[in-house]
C-alpha cells in the first residue's frame, strides 16, 4: 500500500503545481544594467557614410539661413522590465573640430513608425528622440555617435561598444556649389578642361582632355582619350597608363568584370585598390561631390577598362584589335549627386557610340512611336527613336526563373499569374524563362541539353506556345509585353543534331573553352564542342525564329549566354566591329534605367537599337574562321525588316 502524500505539507519534492506553490517574483535589473538590454537605432545610421543633400535655395524659408541635418534615435526596451525615463544625445564634430553634445528631445511615435511586424505582438517600450543641427556653409564631412542613459541620475553609455558599431559619418556639399562657379560664363553648360585637375591630381601628360556639354544639369563633364597601338602579328595592341590619383576621397565604388558573363560591385574607403578590371569607378569626396569615371568600349575595336596603381592611382588599360592605331575613350563627370553624375555619363556615352552603331535600318519609317512619349522622356540629339520604354523599367515584371526556375510548365505558369492577381499584384511584363523550348537529353545538365525546334516543349506546353500566350493575354489584359528566353547559340548546349532545326538549317561544330577551372562547361562538354547554326544560314535562322515568335504573340526576347562569344576558340572575337559595340550600348542603357551598380535586364526595341539583331548575326558570321570580316550593313544590305521584337540583353559581356 502506497503512502499518501499531502502536496501542501510534505517536505518531499513534488512534481507539478500545488495549492501552495510559490511563484518566483520577476527579478528587476537595476536601471544602469538595463542599457545592456536596450536596442538603439539611429538615422543617419552609425557605421556608414550618409550624403546629406542641400535644400534648394528657392525652397528655403526667409528665416532659414542654412541647411540642417536632422537626427532621429529610437530606444527599445522589453516590456518584461520596468519602463525608464530614457535620455539620448548625439555626440559630434559637425560644427567644430572638438566633439560636443546635441541634446535630443523625445518626440511622437509617428516620427519613426514601426514598419514591420505585428503591432499586437510587439513587446517593447519605444522612445523616439529627435534633434537637428545647422550644417556649415562650406562643404565637408563629420563624424557622430550616440550616447544614452536610463535617467538623469545614471551615467551616460556609448552605443558603440554595446552594439559593436563604429561612428557614423556624414558628408555635405557647400551651400553655394562650386560646380556652378566652374561652368564657363560663355558656355553655361560647359566646363573648362583645367577643372578636372581639381578632382584628379597628377593627370597624365599622355591623354587628351576635352570638355563636354552635359545634358544633366548641375554636373561637369569631360571626355578623356589616348592612343593605343595597332594589333600586329596576331597580337592585340595594348596601352596602359596612369590617369592620375582621385583626390580627397572618403569612399570608392567600382563595377568590375568578375568573369566573362558577370559584373560585380567592389567597395573601398579612402584607398583605391582593385583586383579585377573595372568598367565604372566612382569616388565620394570629402567635400560631398561625386567623381564618376566610365570606360567606353566597342569603338574602333578598342576595349577599355580601369585598374589601380600601387599608390591608389586610376590606371587605364586599353586593348586594340584593329590593324590600325586607335584611341581609347573614357568619360568623367562630377556632381553633388551620384545619380546626376551617372546620368551625365549615360547621356554622353549614347552620343559617343551612336555614330558607330549600325545605320542600315535608320531610314525605316514609323507610323507611330513604339511607346507613348510621356512628358518625362529625355531626348538625345532630338532622336525620337531613343525612348525610355517606361513600362519595362518602371512597371513590375515577373520572370519565371525567379519562382519556377527550370521546372516550367503551362499549368504552373498560369497558376503563378493567377496567384499574383489574387494577391492584388499587377504586372505589366512577363518573361517566360529557361526550359520552355523543345530540348533533347531530358534530365541531363543544361549544358548537355540542345535545342530541337522552334515550337515549345510539348510535354510542358501541350497546346503550343501560341495557346499559352493567348490565354495569358486574355486572362491578364494588364500584361503589355510577353518575352521568352533563349541563349545566343540557341540553348546552353547549342543545337541538337537530331532535331528539326539541324535538318532545316545548316550547322557547324564550334570549339568553346571553359572560363573557369573545372567549371560546368568542362564537366558537361569534355571536348568543348557544341553545334551552332552555320554562318551560311544564320540570317534565315534568326529571321524565321523571330517571325515565329511574332506570330504566337511574343513581342520580346531575353537573350542570354552572350558571353559564349568570349569562349569561342581562335575566332577573333575581339575583332568584331558590330557586336562589340551593341551589347555595351545595351548595358549602358540598362545602367541608366536602373541607376544601380549591377547588370540587369534592359528593354530596347529593335527600331530603337538600329541593327542590333543584325549586329548579333553579323558577329556570329564573323566568328567563324575563313569568313571575311564584314559589317552588318554589308552582310545584310538586302535584308528585309524583321518583326518588331523587343530585345532583352542579359549577361552582356562586352563593354
Amino acid at each position: 500500500m502506497h503512502e499518501q502524500i499531502d502536496r501542501n505539507t510534505s517536505n518531499l519534492p513534488i512534481i507539478g503545481p500545488g495549492d501552495s506553490t510559490k511563484h518566483q517574483s520577476p527579478h528587476f535589473a537595476r536601471p544602469v544594467q538595463m542599457v545592456l538590454f536596450a536596442r538603439v537605432t539611429c538615422y543617419p545610421p552609425l557605421g556608414q557614410v550618409t550624403s546629406i543633400p542641400r535644400v534648394q535655395k528657392k525652397l528655403r524659408s526667409e528665416k532659414d539661413h542654412g541647411d540642417t541635418v536632422r537626427f532621429t534615435v529610437t530606444i527599445e526596451s522589453s516590456t518584461s522590465l520596468p519602463d525608464q525615463p530614457w535620455e539620448a544625445q548625439i555626440w559630434h564634430n559637425i560644427s567644430d573640430p572638438d566633439w560636443t553634445a546635441l541634446p535630443l528631445h523625445e518626440t511622437k511615435q509617428s516620427a519613426a513608425p514601426l514598419l514591420s511586424g505585428n503591432a499586437t505582438e510587439y513587446r517593447y517600450y519605444r522612445h523616439i528622440f529627435a534633434g537637428q543641427i545647422q550644417l556649415p556653409s562650406v562643404g565637408g564631412h563629420a563624424q557622430f555617435t550616440v550616447r544614452f542613459r536610463t535617467s538623469p541620475e545614471t551615467d551616460w553609455q556609448w552605443v558603440n561598444p554595446h552594439h559593436s558599431v563604429g561612428d557614423g559619418e556624414i558628408v555635405y556639399t557647400a551651400r553655394e556649389s562650386g560646380i556652378k562657379k566652374a561652368l564657363s560664363p560663355y558656355f553655361p553648360s560647359q566646363v573648362r578642361k583645367e577643372e578636372l585637375a581639381k578632382y584628379i591630381t597628377n593627370l597624365s601628360q599622355d591623354i587628351q582632355v576635352e570638355s563636354r556639354t552635359s545634358e544633366a544639369p548641375g554636373s561637369l563633364l569631360w571626355s578623356i582619350s589616348g592612343n593605343v597601338s595597332a594589333a600586329a602579328n596576331g597580337a592585340s595592341g595594348i596601352s596602359t597608363l596612369l590617369l592620375g590619383t582621385p583626390s580627397s576621397i572618403m569612399r570608392n565604388f567600382s563595377l568590375v568584370r568578375v568573369w566573362s558573363p558577370w559584373l560585380g560591385p567592389r567597395h573601398g574607403r579612402d584607398w583605391f585598390d582593385l583586383t579585377e578590371d573595372a568598367i565604372l569607378c566612382s569616388f565620394l569626396r570629402k567635400d560631398g561631390l561625386n567623381l564618376v569615371l566610365l570606360a567606353i568600349s566597342g569603338i574602333n575595336d578598342v576595349l577599355t577598362v580601369f585598374q589601380s596603381g600601387d599608390n591608389g592611382e586610376v590606371v587605364i588599360k586599353a586593348r586594340n584589335d584593329n590593324t590600325k592605331s586607335a584611341q581609347f575613350n573614357v568619360l568623367a563627370a562630377v556632381a553633388e549627386d551620384f545619380e546626376v553624375a551617372m546620368s551625365a555619363l549615360i547621356y554622353e556615352s549614347r552620343k559617343v557610340v551612336k555614330p558607330f552603331s549600325d545605320s542600315s535600318m535608320d531610314d525605316w519609317e514609323e507610323t507611330s512611336p513604339i511607346s507613348p512619349l510621356d512628358d518625362d522622356i529625355v531626348f538625345v540629339e532630338k532622336d525620337p527613336k531613343i525612348q525610355w520604354l517606361a513600362e519595362w523599367f518602371d512597371d513590375l515584371t515577373f520572370c519565371t526563373w525567379n519562382s519556377l526556375g527550370q521546372d516550367l510548365t503551362e499549368e504552373k505558369l498560369l497558376q503563378s499569374l493567377e496567384s499574383l492577381k489574387s494577391h492584388g499584384i499587377s504586372i505589366s511584363n512577363l518573361i517566360i524563362d529557361d526550359n520552355w523550348q523543345s530540348l533533347d537529353n531530358e534530365g541531363e545538365s543544361q549544358f548537355r541539353r540542345r535545342w530541337q525546334r522552334f515550337e515549345a516543349n510539348e510535354k510542358a506546353f501541350p497546346g503550343g506556345l501560341k495557346r499559352t500566350v493567348d490565354e495569358i493575354r486574355q486572362k491578364n489584359p494588364n500584361i503589355q509585353h510577353v518575352a521568352v528566353w533563349h541563349a545566343l547559340f540557341g540553348y546552353w548546349g547549342g543545337i541538337s543534331p537530331d532535331g528539326d532545326l539541324a535538318r532545316k538549317y545548316k550547322t557547324k561544330e564550334v570549339q568553346v573553352k571553359d572560363p573557369s577551372s573545372n567549371g560546368p562547361i568542362a564537366q558537361n562538354i569534355p571536348e568543348g564542342k557544341i553545334l551552332a547554326i552555320d554562318p551560311d544560314d544564320i540570317q534565315r535562322f534568326y529571321e524565321e525564329f523571330y517571325s515565329y515568335l511574332n506570330t504566337v504573340g511574343v513581342d520580346s526576347v531575353k537573350t542570354d549566354a552572350q558571353f559564349f562569344l568570349d569562349l569561342l576558340e581562335n575566332y577573333g572575337i575581339w575583332a568584331l566591329e558590330d557586336f562589340i559595340c551593341a551589347p555595351g550600348y545595351l548595358f549602358r542603357r540598362s545602367y541608366a534605367l536602373q541607376h544601380q551598380p549591377a547588370v540587369g535586364l534592359s528593354a530596347v526595341f529593335l527600331e530603337q537599337m538600329p541593327g542590333y539583331i543584325l549586329a548579333v548575326v553579323a558577329a556570329v558570321l564573323n566568328c567563324y574562321p575563313g569568313f571575311s570580316r564584314r559589317s552588318s550593313s554589308e552582310v545584310f544590305s538586302e535584308f528585309q525588316r524583321p518583326p518588331a521584337l523587343s530585345v532583352l540583353a542579359h549577361s552582356a559581356s562586352y563593354f
